[in-house]
């Protein structure tokens, strides 16, 4: 970062990220990737008639079919989600990204506080749209944007950012 007083960041959180996954927009990004179409063929198997039951005390429930999602505790989940969101760092525009799983940090700085925020709001909006492509949801409860500040006072107008549906 370049050295600017005032910093804001904003701690993304998805809901249900990892179950959201839509297997067709994923099978496109490996195609995207340049995987063969046997390779293709296989995710496609991979994700075909899966099932889950619940077990809760004692009893198990009977087979629920399941259409989206990567498969959470496999060796796999966790590359084919990253594969899924990484072009979301794409429309971080004039704001820094980090993405690690399901947690993102978007984050900027510059010298006064309507500039920063300014900024963050149009790389939120952006990233947001990003994800609804996805079909990935924001928690907004769990979204949270803070300040980051050298000097004293801290500005009176702490910073607004608000989500695509107003929260």
């Amino acid at each position: 970062m370049l050295s600017f007083s005032l910093s804001s960041t904003v701690f993304i959180d998805l809901a249900k990220a990892v179950d959201s996954v839509n297997h067709h927009i994923l099978i496109g990004r490996l195609d995207s990737l340049g995987f063969s179409n046997d390779c293709l063929a296989w995710f496609t198997n991979y994700f075909s008639d899966r099932v889950q039951c619940v077990k809760s005390e004692g009893l198990l429930s009977g087979p629920l079919a399941v259409s989206m999602g990567v498969p959470q505790g496999s060796i796999l989940g966790p590359t084919l989600f990253s594969v899924y969101i990484n072009e979301v760092a794409l429309a971080a525009g004039e704001s820094l990204i980090h993405i690690y799983a399901d947690d993102t940090i978007l984050y900027t700085s510059g010298p006064s506080l309507d500039t920063v925020l300014t900024t963050l709001q149009a790389s939120f909006n952006a990233i947001q749209l990003s994800f609804r492509g996805l079909q990935l949801l924001l928690n907004t409860s769990k979204t949270k944007c803070m300040l980051f500040n050298r000097s004293l006072p801290v500005p009176t107008r702490l910073s607004n950012i608000t989500t695509l549906d107003g929260s």
